[in-house]
């Protein structure tokens, strides 16, 4: 994407996050790589959009506890993860989402979300 389609997603009211630098798993990180996954793409986006980015997708939905003090001490309010179920003690920094394949039906997609829940 350009940075014009970033900025017109956004001004169209679409919510725009971040997915890391460079997809490197985020239970592989350094101590250096925070601020290069976390706040390098955060500062960036949001000198395109105008806007503050609130939202951090895992790299691959792969997540680790400890991670999530280092999500929100990098300014995210809310994280997004594919596998595993929300952490009680942690809900917003583990926030399931679905990965919608092209060939789901509705019935599909309906007993997806169903199981999830």
């Amino acid at each position: 994407m350009t940075k014009e389609d970033i900025k017109t997603l956004s001004l169209k009211g679409h919510t725009i996050g971040v997915h890391s630098w460079d997809h490197q798993k985020i239970t592989q990180y350094k101590k250096e790589d925070w601020i290069l996954q976390l706040d390098k793409p955060k500062k960036q986006l949001e000198k395109i959009i105008e806007k503050p980015i609130d939202y951090f997708a895992y790299p691959f939905g792969i997540w680790s506890l400890s991670a999530t003090d280092s999500i929100k001490k990098h300014g995210y309010k809310m994280a997004f993860i594919v596998y595993g179920k929300s952490n009680p003690r942690k809900p917003y920094y583990t926030v399931p989402r679905i990965i919608v394949q092209s060939t789901y039906s509705i019935k599909d997609l309906l007993d997806i979300i169903k199981n999830k829940t």
